[in-house]
């Protein structure tokens, strides 16, 4: 009798504890947030939400992180100037043409191109 009289009281608690917090909150209250730094791919991207951090906390990005930023766009960069919160970049594109970008200093947004030198035309 007693066997079953303390395995009535645990089962008793068991569900009384799943079902008061369901109980407690309605359904339309319940919020699931998840966060995740797993890329499309299944890779885990170690550089999850860096431009936001700069964004954020208002730091400019040094010229190594734009170097490695613009590498990774197909840039290869020869010269980086910085001026005021801009950084001008002399660069070969993926094509090896030389260009000039204007890189903004917090988003890491290219906001200007222009190529450097005569321009490459057909001669007939």
């Amino acid at each position: 009798m007693k066997k079953a009289l303390i395995t009535f009281a645990a089962l008793a608690t068991i569900i009384t504890g799943f079902s008061l917090p369901a109980a407690a909150a309605p359904a339309s209250d319940l919020t699931v947030q998840v966060h995740s730094s797993w890329n499309d791919r299944g890779r885990y991207d170690q550089r999850h939400g860096w431009k936001k951090q700069h964004n954020r906390r208002y730091q400019m990005m040094n010229q190594r992180e734009v170097r490695r930023m613009l590498y990774r766009q197909g840039y290869r960069t020869h010269d980086i100037r910085q001026q005021r919160s801009d950084y001008y970049v002399r660069a070969r594109n993926h094509k090896g043409r030389q260009v000039m970008l204007i890189v903004n200093g917090y988003s890491g947004k290219i906001v200007g191109q222009r190529y450097i030198g005569r321009p490459h035309f057909n001669r007939t």
